[in-house]
């Protein structure tokens, strides 16, 4: 089955129910394995019940090796954050986490998300399921293509690598110290 992973706050915000409902949507076989806590989690595993081919796995609280061995054991990351009229995606740590650990991490249009991936065709509307169910099908469809795309996201990731976050930081307060020295 394919093997995609959700690591986040369970709450609406965080898009979790939009990739279950495309999930269950796929008519294949999928694992779901979900690491976070919140008050969605009693719900979860009502919305798969009518699906037999789906196995939603929800571990709740992990601590950093858990996350890198449940990325490492996934196909795909899912990152589904929908705003709310008081919050957007800001960062999106998770998503470059996935993209440091080579996965295909398809995100929403929410915030930050779709610069942090930079690849369109891993971006999808926020909410829309029929649009992420699409895309899941498409990875699922050509998963000898899943190496390749982790690889150019870890690549892509590359740019949040300390060494050139600091060589940035250093940059701009160089400057912004230099403009100071000469005004």
């Amino acid at each position: 089955p394919l093997r995609v992973l959700f690591v986040g706050r369970l709450v609406a915000e965080k898009g979790l129910l939009t990739l279950i409902n495309a999930v269950c949507a796929l008519n294949r076989p999928v694992t779901l394995w979900v690491l976070g806590e919140g008050p969605l989690a009693p719900s979860l595993p009502a919305t798969v019940k009518d699906f037999p081919q789906i196995e939603l796995k929800v571990t709740g609280h992990a601590n950093i090796d858990q996350v890198v061995g449940a990325m490492a054991w996934s196909h795909i990351v899912g990152v589904p954050s929908e705003s709310t009229a008081t919050w957007k995606e800001q960062w999106g740590r998770v998503a470059v986490e996935a993209m440091l650990s080579g996965r295909p991490t398809i995100v929403s249009d929410n915030g930050e998300l779709p610069n942090l991936v930079q690849d369109s065709h891993l971006v999808f509307p926020e909410g829309d399921v029929d649009r992420l169910a699409e895309i899941l099908t498409e990875l699922d469809n050509n998963r000898d293509a899943l190496p390749v795309i982790g690889h150019q996201m870890r690549l892509s990731a590359g740019r949040f690598a300390p060494a050139v976050l600091n060589e940035k930081l250093n940059t701009f307060w160089d400057e912004i110290l230099g403009a100071r020295k000469t005004a």
